[in-house]
């Protein structure tokens, strides 16, 4: 997470709605902090979040459970992975909503400026409200998606892939490592497919930049920066000749707004 800027990272987590215990109880495990079956300093980093959801802290000890139940994983609001899901789909729904609506609200205003035809208006609100409506769907699902594959592949899969030892012992202990939170993000891609096929290619644009920040060195070295100069310069130029020859291709502000500059 620390590859991320902090406040798309804060924004994840808080549309997760993910316990901040358990969040470093992955971390921890991820980096070989904390180990199923083994005693460690880091053993009682789930202790709060049980006490605060009336669970008995050994429960939610890996030295002492294997795995951790997922009722701790749920933050104590039920056993069952499928309602678990549906809680998760619901407040992330509520979550978007909120941040949607506002939004093509305020772009429904704008176009509504400029038509005084009330069936145009009409036409404009019910366009904006399905969007809206899509949208928080699509972050819903997509959180939801992420959190039940990964109870999947805790209480089926993996356990399934163990007993015909097609997973060594090993690996067993690594699901809430890397393996389920790995199948539980590309799951939750699936969720895309909810949204328009323009939408998805400006969610490519927006996610691709973020996804490159996790595998590319942060170090402000000079090569580091001589590469990104020249590839800022070979993308810049790209978009200046087709702001120039095809700037309807350009989609967006950038393309009227460079345009614009070229007309100058």
């Amino acid at each position: 997470p620390t590859r991320l800027p902090p406040s798309y990272r804060n924004w994840i987590t808080k549309a997760a709605n993910m316990d901040t215990e358990l969040v470093e109880a992955l971390r921890l495990m991820h980096s070989n902090q904390l180990f199923y079956g083994k005693p460690s300093e880091n053993e009682k980093v789930l202790e709060p979040l049980c006490l605060r959801i009336n669970i008995d802290p050994a429960t939610g000890n890996p030295a002492k459970t294997f795995p951790i139940p997922c009722k701790v994983v749920h933050s104590g609001l039920t056993d069952s992975c499928e309602i678990n899901s549906l809680i998760k789909f619901w407040k992330g729904f509520k979550f978007a909503f909120k941040i949607y609506a506002p939004l093509n609200s305020i772009i429904m205003l704008i176009s509504a400026v400029n038509t005084k035809n009330k069936i145009m208006f009409r036409s404009i609100f019910i366009k904006n409200l399905i969007s809206s409506l899509r949208s928080s769907i699509f972050l819903a699902t997509f959180i939801a998606l992420n959190w039940y594959p990964i109870c999947l592949f805790r209480n089926k899969i993996g356990p399934f892939l163990s007993k015909y030892k097609l997973l060594s012992s090993t690996v067993n202990n690594n699901f809430d490592k890397s393996l389920a939170p790995s199948f539980g993000s590309f799951i939750c891609g699936l969720s895309s497919l909810i949204e328009t096929s323009k939408r998805r290619k400006d969610l490519t644009l927006f996610m691709a930049p973020k996804a490159l920040l996790t595998i590319i060195p942060l170090e402000a070295k000079e090569s580091y920066l001589r590469i990104e100069s020249f590839a800022f310069s070979v993308f810049f130029a790209i978009l200046v000749c087709y702001a120039k020859e095809h700037p309807k291709k350009i989609r967006g502000m950038y393309g009227k707004g460079l345009s614009a500059l070229l007309k100058l």
